[in-house]
């Protein structure tokens, strides 16, 4: 008898054969009737309805393969776009088990744009292949800058503040004669700082995380043979966690898709928490309207969870006004009870932790098998005082990323400047490391003196007539700065750990880590080999990629492939 949800084992899911009997073993195998009808599922749009656990990327991975293995389409036709690194690089991993997909793009949205960008920006003006991606801490220091030079007190309109308003913005899409100020901040500065933000973005050849999917969508519709061109290669678009997309991934979606209309979205409203971020959960409930005969998979069963923990679920998402319904099941019983303790704030909720904790080392189990999550920051505190009061050993699960430590980015930062001289913000990152006696009012007015004369402030650097308007041993530092840089230009062409080996000799970086050693920090200097290391395997992986290369993928990884790196271009 066939389970709640599950097709009928004879059922035809697409004209021709019965899936069993034409399909290779090994990528219907261990599916369940929804699963195998969201596999092979031919042309057309398609939404598949995946609950929590339910073995959606098991469903997305292997329609991957059966396009490639069982209808012939090539792996370059093939589009697949989730949310993050890590799914990306899961999605990859399991494809590539499954079959040989090189060529087939599967990444993040930004990487995906990051890559269309990388070959076709040059239609957009000002803008050349070999532009920088501002990651959130150089945005700052650029909105820093801005806002002081229009007039405002930077500690009173925050760069954080106003940058992350600049980014609802575009990620609702609304055109800046659209844009409304909300939550304190003064129409004229929100105005005025949008509009010094492009310009100056443009003059660093730079784009940040929002702008990479805008000027992909800028581009589609300035230039339609570009749009059609993606559109005509990729003959299936798949897109996961579709409940977090925000209208401009909606649009760049609609976009690549649009000449053949095989676009195929996973996801779940009831799991749509990134409204704060601008995900818009009405482009997975609209989506039959948009794409009108879609057909709809639910996946309903659940690998994960018993009974009793699905209907409490349940009985909580029903309550929701906008969403699909699904019915979650699970072949795994009906479990313990659910246990809801009433706390009455943060410190009895952690002592209550505690005691759970004693509780179950009492009925022998280990504390390193136990994870506390807390739901936000301001409980770590709570939480750590009620594990020490009662004697329980724990361990804060935290860290900086890599590419984000401060030496990392001050390598970076030279790196950048040999392949984009006109990168302002990382000339102000590089200037004074290791010191050279450029203050933060030597380097204003430098700024100053470039932007009157139209150029960045690399060009101004080298300039020993813009150099004379500083004083002081700043001056003698910029002199020194600027003959570093033109030793350092002819490294844009070379790989990626000739030109940083030859960063760190010319500045003599690891001299500079030891003098400026904290022992409280990690070790910095295992952290530069680790960036050499990096290098190393790029350079080895792909030889043409080059220090260009490299960069485009020190940020996330933006490899499109199953199986290896590809060329940046």
């Amino acid at each position: 008898m066939a389970r709640r949800g599950e097709a009928e084992a004879g059922t035809t899911l697409f004209g021709g054969p019965e899936p069993g009997e034409a399909a290779r073993p090994d990528l219907l195998e261990g599916l369940n009737g929804p699963q195998r009808e969201a596999v092979t599922h031919g042309d057309g749009p398609l939404l598949i309805l995946a609950g929590a656990g339910s073995g959606k990327t098991r469903a997305i991975t292997r329609r991957i393969a059966w396009a490639i293995a069982e209808r012939g389409i090539p792996a370059h036709e093939i589009l697949a776009i989730t949310f993050t690194n890590k799914a990306a690089g899961e999605m990859r991993e399991r494809v590539a088990g499954l079959i040989d997909a090189r060529g087939a793009w599967i990444g993040t949205f930004h990487a995906m744009c990051a890559r269309i960008l990388r070959r076709d920006i040059g239609l957009l003006e000002g803008y050349s292949s070999d532009f920088t991606i501002y990651d959130t801490t150089d945005r700052n220091a650029l909105l820093r800058d801005l806002i002081k030079r229009a007039g405002y007190d930077a500690t009173r309109f925050r760069p954080a503040a106003v940058g992350a308003w600049i980014s609802n913005e575009k990620n609702r899409y609304a055109r800046e004669d659209e844009v409304r100020p909300e939550g304190g901040l003064e129409d004229d500065l929100f105005r005025r700082i949008l509009a010094d933000y492009g310009e100056a973005m443009r003059a660093n050849n730079a784009l940040d995380f929002d702008d990479l999917l805008l000027k992909v969508l800028e581009l589609f519709e300035a230039h339609p043979g570009a749009r059609d061109a993606y559109a005509r290669r990729f003959r299936h678009v798949l897109v996961d966690e579709y409940q977090d997309t925000n209208r401009v991934q909606y649009l760049l979606m609609r976009h690549l898709a649009g000449f053949h209309g095989n676009l195929a979205v996973c996801g779940d409203p009831d799991q749509s928490i990134y409204a704060w971020r601008g995900a818009d959960v009405r482009n997975i409930l609209d989506f039959e309207h948009d794409f009108p005969g879609a057909r709809v998979v639910r996946l309903e069963q659940n690998y994960r969870s018993t009974q009793n923990i699905l209907d409490a679920a349940q009985a909580v998402i029903r309550h929701n006004s906008e969403r699909k319904e699904k019915d979650l099941w699970s072949e795994r019983g009906p479990g313990e009870k659910l246990v809801v303790v009433e706390c009455g704030d943060e410190d009895d909720e952690a002592r209550e932790v505690a005691m759970q904790i004693r509780a179950l080392v009492d009925r022998g189990a280990r504390h390193d098998a136990m994870a506390v999550f807390y739901r936000a920051n301001f409980m770590s505190r709570a939480v750590e005082r009620a594990l020490r009061l009662s004697s329980i050993p724990y361990q804060i699960v935290a860290g900086t990323e890599f590419y984000q430590r401060r030496e990392i980015k001050d390598l970076i930062a030279y790196l950048r400047l040999i392949v984009n001289p006109a990168d302002d913000e990382a000339f102000k990152r590089a200037v004074n490391v290791p010191p050279r006696g450029v203050g933060d009012k030597s380097l204003e007015g430098l700024l100053e003196t470039a932007r009157q004369r139209g150029e960045s402030l690399s060009r101004a650097c080298r300039s020993a007539e813009a150099r004379s308007t500083i004083r002081g041993r700043a001056r003698g530092g910029l002199e020194a700065f600027a003959g570093l840089l033109e030793r350092l230009e002819p490294l844009a062409g070379v790989g990626a750990l000739l030109a940083l080996d030859a960063v760190l000799e010319e500045t003599a970086f690891l001299e500079h880590l030891a003098r400026s050693a904290d022992p409280d920090e990690v070790d910095r200097e295992a952290n530069v080999e680790e960036l050499r290391t990096h290098a190393r395997s790029y350079d080895e992986t792909w030889p043409e990629g080059g220090l260009r290369g490299f960069l485009r993928t020190s940020r996330w990884s933006a490899t499109p492939t199953a199986s290896r790196p590809t060329s940046p271009r």
